[in-house]
């Protein structure tokens, strides 16, 4: 009786040590079958994630190429409007001593009329007539000085000038390059078959080009408008020159 429940008792170990062993075996089997489906999803994962990478690249290469085309598209421009402002100064620069030389020349010669006329009075008239005589010669050359600018005036056609662009129209015809360019700008004029008003201060410096008038209703070119002088423009209509300020009708 020993005997025999011993081998029973040895069967029964081994039934339990064998139905152990094939429990593990499935489960290494069944992991065996689902470890290709994990690393196709971890392979998937990878992928997807260099896709995005190589999106934000893409899309980092695209930007930086966008701003080196907007720098490249402005870099000219802005030297343009930088050589655009030396050119308006250097402009500014010759006008102001244009104008100074012009004023020194007209002070030089009243001073001598007056020194002149000075000497003389003292020597025929008493000494309470000089100042009076002094007068009378700054009037005279004044007069002549608008004589001989009224002249010019009828020799360009100019007629029909208001009080408010007598000034501006003075300095153009008093010095000879100034009616020169002028001159050349209503030449041009007469076979251009569509006028627009020209601003007589850039004519006279020789500016021709940059002498136009923004739009027909504006009422100062841009160098005007830029160093705030008041815009005299001129402009041919129906065969004749008329010069005006404001805005142009």
């Amino acid at each position: 009786m020993s005997t025999k429940r011993t081998r029973d008792e040895t069967m029964a170990t081994l039934r339990q040590e064998f139905e152990n062993e094939a429990k593990r075996l499935r489960k290494v089997k069944s992991e065996a079958r689902d470890a290709p489906e994990e690393a196709s999803l971890d392979h998937a994962k990878i992928s997807d994630m260099g896709d995005t990478q190589l999106s934000i690249s893409a899309l980092l290469r695209q930007q930086r190429q966008q701003a080196l085309d907007t720098l490249n598209r402005i870099e000219p421009q802005q030297k343009q409007m930088e050589l655009s402002r030396e050119k308006e100064m250097e402009d500014l620069k010759r006008e102001n001593q244009r104008l100074y030389s012009e004023n020194q020349a007209l002070q030089y010669q009243i001073d001598t009329s007056l020194s002149e006329s000075a000497k003389v009075t003292t020597a025929v008239a008493p000494q309470s007539a000089v100042p009076t005589a002094m007068t009378q010669t700054a009037s005279n050359l004044v007069s002549r000085e608008f004589e001989q600018i009224a002249k010019y005036a009828l020799e360009f056609d100019i007629t029909g000038v208001t009080t408010s662009e007598i000034g501006v129209l003075c300095q153009i015809l008093h010095t000879k390059p100034c009616r020169d360019n002028l001159k050349r700008f209503m030449q041009a004029q007469v076979y251009v078959a569509t006028t627009h008003p020209h601003c007589l201060r850039k004519i006279g410096n020789g500016s021709m080009g940059a002498s136009l008038l923004a739009m027909p209703a504006e009422v100062k070119c841009p160098w005007c408008q830029r160093f705030r002088f008041n815009c005299v423009w001129i402009v041919r209509k129906m065969g004749q020159w008329i010069i005006g300020s404001g805005t142009p009708t």
